[in-house]
């Protein structure tokens, strides 16, 4: 018979199996220990994190029901007529080559870094080869 423990008062098969007198005293020698309970809720509770979560729902779910009200009144403008127009103070041309200069010099400074990794990398596989040939 396969040994139980002894919250399952089955054996295999649905057969009761009843313990020997040294496993009732093994059982009676190790005490039922009730858990410490966690005081993490309780910390919460009374944090201040969750006081500023609270106030930030609140505020949150004041601001929705405030923009629900508006749309349902009907006094509102359409969504779309309060989008603004591009200005035509934004296509100014000395900005534009301002641009375009910064753009030349961002790519100079890419490929440059681009040459400088290049040479890097034929030096450390001459150096290699170098080191190659010494130690043969």
């Amino acid at each position: 018979m396969a040994t139980l423990s002894y919250a399952d008062k089955f054996a295999w098969y649905g057969l009761r199996e009843n313990p020997t007198y040294d496993q009732l005293l093994q059982t009676v020698r190790k005490p039922v220990r009730i858990p410490i309970p966690s005081r993490e809720a309780k910390w919460y509770a009374l944090s201040p994190y969750r006081a500023f979560l609270l106030d930030a729902q609140k505020k949150y779910n004041d601001y929705d029901s405030r923009n629900i009200e508006y749309d349902a009144s009907g006094n509102h403008v359409p969504r779309n007529a309060a989008h603004s127009q591009e200005s035509e103070a934004g296509n100014d041309p000395a900005w534009q080559e301002h641009d375009r200069v910064n753009q030349a010099l961002d790519r100079e400074e890419a490929a440059n870094i681009a040459s400088q990794a290049m040479d890097e990398d034929r030096r450390r596989m001459a150096n290699m080869m170098r080191q190659k040939q010494l130690s043969s």
